[in-house]
């Protein structure tokens, strides 16, 4: 898909964190894959606002 990730030991892939659309234009990540290998980065309670930015950030580009 062309999503950069990172080149250290955690793979984060690139993404803007205030909407979490990739360097891949309309490619978006949410959750756990976020953190890249740091699985322990993203849970339930701290990624829940992911779909909330992702739907936001799509309906703005919308309009």
């Amino acid at each position: 898909m062309g999503i950069d990730i990172s080149d250290d030991i955690n793979l984060v892939p690139q993404l803007d964190e205030s909407n979490f659309e990739t360097n891949t234009k309309g490619v978006y990540l949410a959750g756990v894959v976020c953190g890249g290998m740091n699985t322990g980065k993203y849970f339930i309670e701290n990624s829940i606002n992911h779909a909330v930015n992702i739907f936001d950030h799509i309906q703005s580009t919308k309009e």
